[in-house]
């Protein structure tokens, strides 16, 4: 049998293959078979969880350039057009949302009758410095693309990890059912030949009846590698994105002996996991650098260009016809406008604590998976290390059992052992 250094030699392959590809080509399955290269390949291209990531990844790149736009001005244009009254009160009020604004004087008298007015204008606002408020922002919009970057390779690392296992499973799968059949055939023979030494009664009936059972006894462990070999084959089409389709795999490498040495320990803060948890620790981190500098007056510089028209005059007494359907009265202005929020610092200052205990937890947890890779990269090369070695017995483990097994079948020809010790 050659399951045991075929594990090896599979996890040897994975190490070389999952630390050599960051990126993904473009693959179609084999008509005839699927290598282990060609089925990772494959499923970093077409597996849902990885075309996922990449959708977010894009995602997290809009939102950079959503950053960016800050700092453009803001230009707006509008134009209006009204049926009004011309009633006005001396007074002052707040602006709300259920009072219109009105122009022109008190004219101590009400009416209902109405004109036309219209209104036409363009506004232009822009923020000349900001204290570094909107490079803050533009940095944690870059922060969370890394993370969706370093997310895609870990994703990308899950889907190689999920096809490899599932690949080396189907292989160990059909060695054990070739190993099953040859046992199987070897039982058949072995059975053939105690009933023809019981039928010249040279052998006890007994033998004849356990040659038998040991016949059927292997037909069923064949038939349960069989089922096992289609559940992993299933397994194997899923984990690729094929569900439900047929897969045929041969990989020569897999099934030889395995060649090389264990790979070299690896820096386990490259590992795509940590990088996707210091990334995750770096965003509260940015977001309270830009909170820092929410606490600021904000600057506008303003330009407009508008004009209005109406159809009454400064009296009260309304024109003829569609006199206020246009603008035609301008106006200009230009200007600086400085706000400043004095009251919001207890917010914002909870805000940025909020921010700062999560960048505390994200980093610990960042700590937990450099000790947690750490000790699996440990864990994983002790066991490739014992595999390899158990690879190099298996032979002659093997040559042993076929010197023992044959022996024992001229001993039991011989009169000199029972069915139970060829068993």
């Amino acid at each position: 049998m050659k399951i045991p250094w075929v594990i090896g030699w599979a996890l040897v392959c994975m190490g070389v293959l999952l630390t050599s590809r960051a990126e993904a080509g473009t693959q179609s399955l084999s008509p005839d078979f699927l290598t282990l290269s060609q089925a990772i390949d494959y499923a970093l291209e077409h597996y849902p969880s990885v075309r996922e990531s990449l959708a977010k990844h894009k995602e997290a790149q809009s939102g950079i350039d959503l950053a960016e736009t800050n700092y453009f001005p803001r230009v707006e244009i509008g134009v209006q057009g009204t049926r009004s009254t011309f009633n006005n009160v001396s007074g002052m009020f707040f602006p709300n949302s259920f009072f219109q604004p009105i122009s022109g004087p008190d004219l101590g008298r009400n009416s209902y009758s109405s004109s036309w007015g219209s209104a036409a204008g363009i506004l232009l606002a822009w923020e000349p410095f900001d204290f570094g408020l909107r490079s803050a922002q533009v940095s944690t919009a870059q922060t969370m693309e890394r993370h969706s970057q370093a997310f895609i390779r870990l994703t990308q690392l899950e889907v190689a990890l999920a096809v490899g296992d599932a690949y080396i499973d189907v292989v160990m799968a059909q060695e054990s059912r070739q190993a099953l059949s040859a046992n199987l055939d070897r039982r058949v023979v072995f059975g053939k030949t105690v009933a023809v030494l019981v039928r010249n009664q040279l052998r006890a009936g007994v033998d004849g009846s356990r040659a038998e059972a040991e016949v059927a006894v292997a037909r069923t462990h064949l038939l349960e590698a069989e089922q096992i070999e289609r559940s992993q084959m299933a397994t194997l089409a899923q984990v690729l994105g094929k569900a439900g389709d047929h897969i045929s795999i041969k990989d020569p490498v897999l099934v030889s002996f395995p060649q090389g040495s264990v790979p070299d320990k690896k820096d386990p803060s490259q590992h795509p996991l940590a990088l996707v948890q210091k990334a995750a620790a770096d965003i509260p981190k940015k977001r309270e650098e830009a909170l820092a500098r929410t606490w600021a007056p904000k600057f506008n510089l303003q330009s407009s260009f508008f004009g209005r028209g109406s159809g009454w005059d400064s009296q009260g007494n309304r024109g003829g016809g569609g006199e206020g359907l246009l603008p035609d009265v301008p106006n200009w202005a230009v200007g600086l406008t400085a706000t400043f929020s004095l009251l919001d610092f207890s917010s914002i200052r909870a805000q940025q604590q909020q921010e700062h205990y999560r960048n505390l937890a994200e980093m610990a947890r960042y700590d937990r998976v450099i000790q947690e890779l750490t000790a699996q990269q440990v864990k994983a090369r002790s066991l490739m290390e014992s595999t390899k070695r158990i690879a190099e017995n298996t032979p002659i483990q093997l040559q042993a059992a076929r010197l023992t097994e044959s022996q024992a079948a001229a001993q039991f020809k011989a009169g000199l052992a029972t069915v139970v010790d060829v068993a």
